[in-house]
């Protein structure tokens, strides 16, 4: 395994991070709150906002990520899930810094389904998305979402595992044809219009050449059942 990037927050702040920001100077904050690993994480928060989309985000630039298959690992938790018709945007991925959407995972209350996973993905140039019900969200749970990215044109794949299970995938797609190769990973907080204060925390951020999931694995009861919580 080629380890191309981690952050354990061990040194209490984010000096390994390019960019820590969000709109209106909202960036996030290292806290003891809760960790699934050691003493820190990650904690982004997005206020009531009526008016606009509302972030909270940590970048990390210039990392050079093989366009043959990449892993963006984290664990996250959430205590208040989003509203009906609300969604928390952005939450793990990557792109070009200057270049369009390209790969990340959001998290959804939608009106028919309900809550939901929604991994975005790039093909020809176009956005589309690929969603589901399993494993169920659970408010204050922490959860593993790992990221798979292949660049290729024709037989791309973009994939997301949560808590280890393989939950999001599509495979044969074009996401190289007239598209710039991905070069950061974000973590973040943001929903536009915020109808309430949210907060996701994240710990333990990885990026490999190589399948990560929870290493050293620390839950039995993700081993015993990987599409539930931890």
């Amino acid at each position: 395994m080629t380890e191309i990037f981690k952050d354990y927050f061990a040194s209490g702040d984010y000096s390994k991070w390019s960019i820590v920001s969000g709109i209106d100077n909202n960036p996030p904050t290292i806290t003891s709150e809760i960790a699934y690993r050691g003493a820190y994480c990650s904690k982004h928060t997005i206020p009531i906002d009526a008016t606009k989309y509302r972030d909270c985000y940590a970048y990390k630039l210039n990392l050079s990520l093989p366009v043959t298959g990449v892993y963006m690992r984290s664990f996250i938790r959430i205590p208040v899930l989003p509203s009906l018709g609300k969604a928390l945007e952005y939450v793990l991925g990557t792109a070009h810094y200057v270049g369009p959407d390209f790969f990340h995972l959001k998290i959804e209350n939608h009106l028919v389904d309900g809550l939901r996973w929604d991994m975005r993905y790039r093909n020809s140039g176009a956005l589309f998305d690929i969603t589901s019900i399993t494993p169920p969200i659970l408010a204050d749970k922490w959860y593993l979402i790992e990221g798979y990215l292949v660049q290729n044109a024709g037989a791309g794949i973009a994939r997301f595992y949560i808590n280890e299970c393989n939950v999001l995938e599509k495979t044969g797609i074009d996401n190289v044809t007239g598209e710039t190769p991905v070069d950061f990973l974000f973590i973040n907080c943001g929903m536009d219009t915020p109808d309430k204060e949210y907060t996701i925390y994240f710990d333990v951020p990885k990026v490999s050449d190589e399948y990560i999931g929870d290493e050293p694995v620390k839950c039995m009861k993700l081993v015993k059942n990987p599409c539930s919580s931890l």
